[in-house]
């Protein structure tokens, strides 16, 4: 998919985030805690995870950000 604008990544993003919680919720909790034979993780661990990846994710983004807005980075809001 190619975005346009910081919102339609922003957007994307909610509705991905939203559908897998979505997913999740449709799962009772013992299955979400179950490790599948042969598999190391669980639903719950992948969930863990990804959230995981995602708070890094908005720390380097926030780093970044902050240092093109100390440089004079000029915003355009399209990628």
């Amino acid at each position: 998919m190619r975005y346009t604008s910081i919102t339609d990544i922003y957007d994307a993003n909610e509705r991905a985030a939203a559908e897998l919680r979505a997913a999740i919720a449709a799962i009772s909790e013992e299955k979400t805690a179950m490790v599948p034979e042969g598999e190391k993780w669980s639903i719950a661990n992948i969930a863990e995870h990804l959230a995981m990846v995602d708070d890094g994710m908005f720390r380097i983004c926030r780093k970044l950000l902050t240092k093109a807005e100390e440089a004079g980075a000029a915003a355009t809001g399209v990628s």
